[in-house]
């Protein structure tokens, strides 16, 4: 994992990589997507955002979507031909997987998400994601392994003091958070380096309420194997 995170920093300087915590490894792009790549993103999610879930298990014991109060933001997944098919968003998967070293196949399609503004915390209106890693233990036990690592990209910029910010809890000496900035995009693992079934705790984080504006991004989350031909069978989440 580390060699990873070093060729990042070695061979990718027109992302304008910043390793920001070295162990466990978070990295910031400063210019991970274009303008247009952003843009593009943001028009495939508009008018299909429908409310987020978390996973949980239904009554036969098979991981499903369950309704939480963890998260009230709203989401929508770039799956369909006409996003799948657009060469701005078949380049940004390639340069996710040129990134990671990992397979284009190994990682879920892109997540859309969207929270919008609230006047002040706490108010039922506002969209947050509460402290959670992106590790999901029952994948452990399918064909697709776990979650490895998260790529978020900001789709878009929220205005200054605006909030929206995406926080690392757990990391030491202290919480570092990182700000929404269309074309940035943060990585890292959710598992530990020597053990990758097993989460990592340091790299729990959270998704802040939006004051002013709205937040767009793009979840990336890359497994130990292929998801795609997995999802394809119906086997990712049964």
């Amino acid at each position: 994992m580390n060699e990873t995170f070093q060729r990042i920093l070695a061979d990718f300087g027109h992302l304008q990589p910043e390793l920001v915590s070295a162990d466990p490894p978070v990295l910031l792009f400063h210019s991970f997507l274009s303008d247009a790549e952003a843009d593009t993103f943001v028009a495939h999610g508009r008018g299909k955002y429908a409310e987020s879930r978390g996973v949980g298990f239904d009554k036969d014991g098979k991981m499903t979507d369950v309704k939480t109060e963890i998260r009230t933001s709203r989401h929508t997944w770039c799956q369909e031909r006409d996003c799948l098919s657009d060469p701005l968003v078949q380049a940004v998967q390639e340069r996710v997987s040129d990134v990671t070293r990992t397979p284009v196949a190994n990682g879920e399609f892109a997540q859309l998400v969207y929270y919008n503004a609230c006047p002040a915390e706490g108010d039922k209106s506002c969209a947050f994601y509460k402290r959670h890693s992106d590790y999901i233990d029952g994948d452990r036990h399918r064909v697709q392994g776990v979650r490895i690592f998260t790529l978020f990209m900001y789709l878009n910029d929220v205005p200054e003091g605006g909030g929206g910010g995406t926080r690392f809890t757990d990391l030491k000496p202290e919480p570092i958070t990182f700000m929404p900035s269309r074309g940035k995009a943060v990585l890292w693992p959710s598992v530990l380096a020597d053990a990758p079934d097993t989460m990592d705790p340091r790299t729990h984080h959270e998704a802040l309420p939006v004051w002013s504006g709205e937040k767009f991004g793009a979840n990336f989350w890359i497994h130990q194997y292929d998801f795609r031909s997995a999802h394809a069978s119906g086997c990712t989440m049964g």
